[in-house]
């Protein structure tokens, strides 16, 4: 499983303290962290240095219409109100976005995502 072609903005939905968004900030992914639980969400600094943090739900994510070229949901999906979950993923994703749901397996995950694809400029 990978992001397609998401671009460098991803959202890790229900972050908990921040295991999806470390491997993700590893593979070269900008990383927002998403976590409605405040005792989760504040164990997220320390353990994912410079990843931002929000308070916010599935059903109530903190961005623009439009913010993010993808978005992670790893351990979380079952607690989401899936209608209105969709819709909030939807609105968030720029055009042509991604989004993944997954349950984190010893070893299964990790080894299935793909590196972001670095993008060279015409000018480099």
């Amino acid at each position: 499983m990978g992001l397609g072609d998401a671009g460098p903005g991803i959202v890790d939905l229900g972050a908990g303290t921040g295991i999806m968004t470390r491997v993700l900030v590893g593979l070269g992914y900008d990383v927002t962290a998403v976590e409605p639980d405040p005792l989760m969400r504040a164990r997220l600094p320390a353990a994912s240095p410079g990843v931002t943090a929000l308070a916010g739900s599935a059903e109530a994510i903190p961005l623009p219409e439009g913010a993010v070229d993808g978005m992670v949901a790893a351990q979380a999906y079952h607690w989401f109100d899936p209608d209105r979950a969709r819709a909030e993923i939807a609105r968030v994703l720029r055009p042509g976005g991604t989004a993944r749901a997954t349950r984190l397996r010893q070893g299964w995950f990790f080894s299935k995502i793909r590196r972001r694809p670095t993008r060279v400029s015409a000018g480099s």
